[in-house]
């Protein structure tokens, strides 16, 4: 999976897993990435780098 953003202007909103079972998440978007790390601004206005295999996109 590779998350792209086809115009400056689009948000992009995701789910973060927070465990391996995949059942407990927080929301954000993302705001930028470098080297397979997503930089996303969680809803609670904290910022965190995270890799893509628990990124989840919602639409």
């Amino acid at each position: 999976m590779s998350i792209r953003l086809s115009s400056e202007s689009r948000i992009i909103s995701v789910r973060v897993w927070t465990d391996y079972s995949k059942t407990a998440y927080v929301r954000g978007q993302i705001i930028g990435s470098s080297d397979g790390l997503y930089g996303v601004l969680l809803n609670n206005g904290e910022y965190i780098d995270v890799p893509e295999h628990q990124l989840c996109v919602i639409e």
